[in-house]
């Protein structure tokens, strides 16, 4: 089975880190929600505080781009304020062996 997978690399401001990690896990819960969603991960870098990686699984790219339309944008804004700079971003095809 092939799922879609959308996956951002953000990095917290100095002493944003606990503020980015609150918002990111309340994003989380928002995005559990959405139809075609299955499933969200959130990741610390161990060695970098202030490194973080959010991972979502969708149903297929057309489910994301459906369900990223239901998101309200305010969802977004308590982890846009903490972070520095813009997230990297990418998108990839998930394959269960």
């Amino acid at each position: 089975m092939t799922t879609f997978a959308r996956q951002y690399e953000m990095l917290a401001r100095a002493g944003e880190e606990t503020a980015l990690e609150r918002a990111l896990s309340k994003l989380t819960d928002v995005v559990r929600q959405v139809p075609g969603c299955r499933g969200v991960e959130l990741l610390r870098d161990l060695k970098n505080d202030r490194r973080f990686l959010l991972i979502e699984k969708w149903e297929s790219a057309a489910a994301y781009e459906q369900g990223s339309a239901l998101i309200d944008k305010a969802a977004f804004d308590p982890v846009m304020v903490t972070l520095d700079g813009r997230p990297q971003s990418g998108s990839f095809a998930c394959r269960a062996f």
